[in-house]
């Protein structure tokens, strides 16, 4: 079945300005908490300079933002090989997508594990239950870094940018 490439702008279209919309309201206090974390990473790696590359399409920024929810669309749709830009992205939102997964199974091991260690403390020693759940708690938010480093990646996209993400962002899987 051929893909229609009307309705793929349209769509696409849509999104990125949906996207840029929720960027711009989100992405301003994100970025200035995660530009400390970078920091000490960034003058180890450059970042590429993408201005050779002639002027960014609407559909190039959309992809590259798409890349970070559904980073097999374009690869689907063959725009991870049309422009360096969509497969930068492409390439980040593949890797965040694995490190996301491994991050989610090795997560659930250890809520699996305190949350039979916090039923079983309670009836032993009722503060040893509430210090396991505090922890369960705290590992609980921590597993929304995945979703931060989407954001982050999804605004550097919407800005023309290829910076890569922070810890994962020197990884390659998309040659």
């Amino acid at each position: 079945m051929p893909i229609e490439t009307e309705k793929i702008d349209e769509v696409v279209q849509n999104a990125t300005q949906t996207v840029q919309d929720v960027a711009q309201k989100v992405g301003q206090g994100f970025q200035d908490a995660v530009q400390n974390v970078t920091e000490t990473t960034e003058d180890a790696v450059s970042v590429p300079d993408i201005s050779d590359q002639g002027e960014l399409t609407q559909r190039d920024k959309g992809m590259a933002m798409l890349a970070y929810v559904l980073f097999f669309v374009p690869l689907l749709t063959g725009d991870a090989t049309r422009s360096s830009f969509v497969k930068y992205h492409t390439n980040q939102g593949t890797i965040l997508f694995i490190a996301g997964a491994i991050y989610s199974i090795i997560f659930s091991i250890i809520q699996s594990v305190l949350g039979l260690m916090v039923a079983a403390s309670f009836f032993s020693s009722p503060f040893l239950g509430l210090l396991l759940t505090g922890l369960l708690s705290l590992l609980s938010i921590l597993g929304l870094i995945p979703i931060g480093f989407a954001i982050l990646g999804i605004i550097n996209a919407a800005n023309g940018v290829e910076k890569p993400l922070p810890i994962i962002g020197d990884f390659t899987v998309i040659k």
